[in-house]
């Protein structure tokens, strides 16, 4: 049923109300504090770009398409 829903979104909506759709249903996709494995670089997920990529502000300000890779939640010390 799921898939259905979904053919049919992209279908009459296109590929940007599936990005939006799973923007709203992922946990790391928007304001998440994270680190890039690969580089130890940190900062905020900021949604995806138009391929469905992640997309991260870096406190530097810099906002970075993550082609490939993993990131991992940010620890915070309390």
């Amino acid at each position: 049923d799921a898939i259905d829903t979904f053919c049919s979104m992209l279908a009459l909506e296109g590929p940007g109300a599936i990005l939006r759709a799973f923007v709203s249903a992922s946990s790391y996709a928007m304001n998440r504090r994270v680190v890039v494995e690969e580089s130890g670089c940190k900062g905020t997920t900021c949604g995806l770009d138009e391929n469905g990529f992640l997309l991260i502000r870096y406190d530097s300000g810099q906002t970075h398409r993550l082609a490939a890779g993993g990131v991992r939640p940010e620890r915070t010390l309390r």
